[in-house]
């Protein structure tokens, strides 16, 4: 059987996301003891994959790092951390959530608002006797 792809993952995932991912083989800085350029020029033939679940950093410099680097997944909405230019000069391919999940923020911003206006929480709290 051929090796699973390596990715790069800069954020620990959530673990259900994880365990769903088992057809790569994720290379975890954080677990190691090198320093986090160290643990990249160690692996820099390798990763071909960045997968980002939170806002980071990815500048030139972190590219220029990766010289097999073909994509770069970001779970978030926004793309502005990361040098799109760099990217697009080396064909790298860059994904992002989008607009996945502006429906689903927009309804907890109404239900927050909705929940501090009522003061739900406190009357919960009240009812449990956590007060």
């Amino acid at each position: 059987m051929e090796n699973p792809p390596k990715v790069l993952l800069l954020q620990k995932l959530h673990p259900s996301m994880e365990q769903h991912l088992t057809d790569f083989d994720f290379l975890k800085p954080w677990e190691s003891s090198e320093s986090l350029p160290d643990f990249l020029s160690t692996h820099s033939d390798e990763i071909r994959v960045i997968l980002c679940s939170e806002p980071i950093v990815i500048d030139a410099a972190r590219i220029a790092m990766l010289p097999k680097l073909e994509t770069i997944i970001n779970g978030t909405k926004g793309v502005d951390l990361i040098d799109l230019e760099k990217c697009r000069a080396r064909g790298i391919a860059v994904t992002n959530a989008g607009t996945m999940f502006s429906e689903d923020a927009a309804d907890f911003a109404v239900g927050f608002v909705l929940c501090l206006l009522r003061r739900i929480s406190v009357a919960d709290s009240y009812v449990r006797g956590d007060m």
